[in-house]
């Protein structure tokens, strides 16, 4: 009994919730094949979750591109994104989503 008590607190511990302190959502949409790539590359090659669509390999140009990028990675997301010239906006603070 003490051994599935003492499971229960370290459970409950470790749930502790996510922060997204500093993260962002960007929104993006690729106006050409070239704006394509550079989306797919950023997802295949940097940690980002991608919100809409679900997957960098379901990218097509004109769509809108929901991408979470965490603050750690803002950076260099950043500077692939103006090295190409590409057009984005915030949507949101990551961190101040309810």
């Amino acid at each position: 009994m003490k051994v599935l008590l003492l499971l229960g607190l370290v459970a409950v511990a470790l749930c502790e919730p996510t922060k997204f302190v500093g993260d962002k959502v960007l929104r993006l949409t690729p106006g050409s094949e070239e704006d394509v790539t550079i989306i797919r590359e950023i997802g295949h090659r940097i940690k980002v979750d991608f919100w809409k669509p679900d997957s960098p390999d379901l990218v097509t140009i004109g769509m809108n591109v929901d991408l979470h990028v965490p603050a750690a990675q803002l950076d260099m997301v950043f500077t692939i994104l103006q090295q190409s010239e590409f057009e984005m906006n915030t949507v949101q603070r990551a961190g101040a989503l309810p």
